[in-house]
């Protein structure tokens, strides 16, 4: 809490996407830059404990219907990024409910699915094989982007991995997300 008693939290927003079907713009950056702008904002932001509000990753993908134009939205797109916006306050001042547990389970593990399916071909690159396991790469990715999805959602919250080779206890009062990533083998 802030001197007077008020809590308070910091985030940041990544850019928003540009509208991929619209025409080039003269002297106007593409979604590639948008891209390697966001992801040095988010290494920065990483490295200084401020949580990501990923608005980039909301509209990616987006119909061109969302669109009023190259880079601004309809109303329905505006909401979409305010739902986002909201989802990011309340978690990080109001314990999460079990709805909101469940929508964050259910989108980690639709991301980390949709990775290991563009993916699967890559399924035989292996980081290490012992006796009685093998760590694919794949699996190591997709419980990377489940963590990612988890975290940004719920920045305070511990990630046990399946895939990792460490793992510090959280604190009592701390929610601690167990994950076993979908199989790539």
């Amino acid at each position: 809490p802030a001197a007077n008693g008020v809590a308070e939290a910091s985030f940041f927003a990544l850019t928003t996407p540009i509208q991929s079907d619209a025409p080039p713009l003269a002297n106007y950056r593409d979604n590639d830059d948008v891209r390697r702008y966001n992801a040095v904002a988010r290494a920065v932001m990483d490295e200084l404990g401020v949580p990501v509000n990923d608005l980039f990753g909301v509209l990616e993908g987006a119909p061109a219907s969302l669109y009023a134009d190259t880079c601004h939205l309809v109303e329905t797109g505006y909401r979409m990024l305010a739902d986002k916006v909201a989802a990011t306050i309340r978690a990080a001042f109001a314990p999460p409910t079990p709805a909101d547990l469940l929508a964050v389970a259910s989108a980690a593990a639709k991301a980390g699915s949709a990775h290991a399916a563009r993916e699967r071909a890559r399924n035989h690159e292996a980081n290490l094989i012992a006796t009685h396991d093998v760590k694919l790469k794949l699996d190591v990715e997709c419980q990377q982007v489940i963590t990612k999805a988890i975290l940004e959602a719920f920045p305070d919250h511990a990630v046990l991995g399946e895939e990792d080779t460490e793992h510090a206890t959280p604190p009592a009062d701390a929610y601690e997300w167990i994950v076993d990533p979908i199989d790539g083998t």
